[in-house]
């Protein structure tokens, strides 16, 4: 089931009319301010979770000098036409298959060249999609020189950095306009979508009496790289996708250094902004052997060594000897963990968009290394696995 995503930009177009400055790609019904495609822009949160800040997009409005990619095409007439369009014969480089529209505050938003609306019949329809931030490499998807068939789509592509500090949170928009809608030329809203995940580790000592310190926490087997896909249907639900995602076995690293933690204290890592995906996926396709195939065992361990895992190790001291021991529990197979405390629910699967995934470690060297993982959407879905026996 489609869940309600963490916010919504509510796109309405307004502009300034710039004399002679009306796109050459479409003839417009009228001339004046009354019939420019234009814009403004407010942000609405469904619920304030308190996310880190850096994780996902939780501002309540736009500030000045933002900008969003804006996509568009018209359908009439047995053909389509592209709209917010640039085309500078002057410099063939600067072409895009899109304009940049930038927030000047309050509601001034401004782009070159304009476009306008252009109504024959009820029939005919615009296609808007649009990316924040302007720097992703969007990109309309086109064969041949035309778009690709079916409805008007924008592919964007992301690469997980190794550096944390170049995350961005990737949020894309699609809606259809109808001449049929009693005032088609009032405001175009948009609804953006956020296309990452969010994934933060938080460990905690249980221990009673001693202290521990964190070496490493890290993630392999994700999908490095791919493109999201937004799209728009003839009902006006807006369709995104992920595809051509590329996995390596490399180890994504959370953590990496020296924590100490005291008996019952907590270190929390920052989120990273993921690309979703399904969590039984291999980095090779290999899917998952059937009982009763030959060699099941073996080909068993080779399938669950290539999904994505969760990997932590840590040192303590022991009382007895008084010597560091080193300690690399079993990496966790994240497609394993379950939804609720000590239940039986259905493993969390798969990453989904828009989603802050909290995993939280608790370790007890006494006992063992319990994982649980929190996700929390608007409502918190607690999740649990069977404990880790330390050696």
């Amino acid at each position: 089931m489609r869940r309600e995503r963490i916010i919504f930009l509510v796109v309405t177009f307004w502009s300034v009319l710039i004399a002679g400055a009306c796109s050459r790609h479409e003839a417009p019904e009228l001339s004046g301010d009354e019939n420019a495609i234009c814009f403004e822009a407010g942000i609405e949160l469904i619920r304030s979770d308190e996310p880190s800040t850096r994780a996902l997009n939780t501002a309540t409005s736009f500030t000045s000098g933002a900008k969003i990619n804006i996509f568009g095409r018209r359908t009439g007439e047995g053909r389509n036409t592209r709209i917010f369009y640039k085309d500078d014969s002057a410099n063939p480089a600067e072409n895009h298959q899109y304009v940049t529209a930038t927030y000047g505050g309050g509601t001034t938003w401004t782009y070159s060249p304009l476009s306008y609306w252009y109504w024959v019949n009820d029939a005919n329809y615009y296609d808007f999609i649009a990316v924040h931030p302007e720097t992703a490499p969007a990109e309309r998807m086109i064969e041949d020189g035309e778009d690709i068939p079916g409805y008007m789509a924008v592919k964007s592509l992301y690469n997980i950095p190794s550096n944390p500090s170049e995350d961005y949170d990737l949020l894309m928009a699609a809606t259809r306009r109808y001449g049929y809608y009693a005032d088609r030329t009032s405001p175009v809203n948009l609804v953006f979508e956020h296309m990452l995940c969010a994934v933060k580790v938080v460990i905690t000592n249980k221990s009673e009496s001693m202290g521990l310190t964190l070496t490493s926490i890290g993630l392999d087997n994700l999908i490095q790289s791919a493109y999201a896909k937004m799209t728009i249907d003839s009902q006006n639900i807006p369709e995104y996708y992920w595809i051509d995602s590329q996995r390596t076995n490399a180890t994504l690293s959370l953590f990496s250094g020296s924590q100490a933690i005291s008996s019952s204290g907590t270190y929390s890592t920052e989120f990273r902004l993921l690309i979703p995906g399904d969590l039984a996926d291999t980095i090779d396709g290999t899917m998952a052997p059937e009982e009763g195939d030959l060699n099941y065992a073996t080909l068993l361990t080779a399938y669950e060594g290539k999904v994505p895992h969760l990997k932590v190790t840590f040192t303590y001291v022991d009382p007895s000897t008084s010597e560091t021991v080193a300690c690399t529990p079993p990496p966790v197979m994240l497609k394993d963990i379950q939804r609720a405390s000590y239940g039986d629910d259905d493993p969390i699967s798969f990453w989904e968009p828009g989603i802050r995934y909290t995993y939280y470690i608790d370790i007890r060297l006494d006992g063992g290394v319990v994982i649980r993982v929190v996700t929390t959407e608007w409502d918190e879905i607690e999740a649990e696995t069977p404990g880790l026996l330390i050696d």
